[in-house]
């Protein structure tokens, strides 16, 4: 987020406004590994009030409770229909990151019929 303002002259000034994520509800899909898990912890840091998700309950547990995240939420978004009831205790939140997927694994012959589950599972997030 920023600001740009010029003068007369070729030259413009951009101001950044630092963005506080003190006491911010965060949520982070795919939180348990990788770019997620880094994410978590970084935002953890920074004093947000980060939510972990992930599809495995034992990770879940363990990440949300090495960082020191508020809560850890399973849900395998490849099950969509279990999306609403994963999800549905949360009632604010200030700060979403979609950074889970689901992909298809196998032969490419195959790939048709399974393709509008997956496509749904990414639209969940």
């Amino acid at each position: 987020m920023g600001c740009i303002s010029g003068s007369e002259s070729a030259y413009a000034t951009i101001t950044f406004m630092a963005l506080s994520l003190k006491g911010k509800r965060v949520l982070i899909t795919g939180s348990t590994d990788g770019l997620g898990r880094l994410l978590a912890q970084d935002l953890i840091q920074q004093g947000g009030q980060v939510i972990i998700h992930g599809k495995d309950s034992q990770k879940v547990e363990s990440v949300t409770q090495e960082l020191g995240a508020t809560q850890g939420i399973v849900c395998d978004f490849n099950q969509p229909d279990t999306v609403q009831q994963s999800f549905s205790n949360i009632n604010e939140l200030d700060v979403l990151i979609n950074n889970a997927g689901v992909w298809l694994e196998g032969p490419t012959f195959y790939a048709d019929a399974k393709y509008e589950g997956k496509y749904q599972a990414n639209g969940f997030n």
